[in-house]
């Protein structure tokens, strides 16, 4: 499968395709909760990378409440 976009090109094998899709599906998931954090006034330490436990179960609710 290729792939593209304004910033390149990736080879991706057909049989990693539909993982590859989920991972990134859900890193974008988590990065729009980030932003959306951010921009109300959370640090950023400890949310992005998540290594704290309380700001995994906001983006748990976040995700149950917007259906992301």
């Amino acid at each position: 499968m290729l792939l593209g976009d304004r910033d390149g090109v990736m080879v991706i094998p057909a049989h990693l395709a539909e993982e590859i899709a989920e991972e990134c599906t859900a890193m974008e998931s988590f990065e729009d909760f980030v932003l959306e954090q951010v921009k109300g006034g959370a640090a950023i330490i400890g949310l992005y990378p998540c290594t704290k436990d309380e700001n995994q179960q906001k983006y748990d609710d976040w995700r149950q409440k917007t259906g992301r």
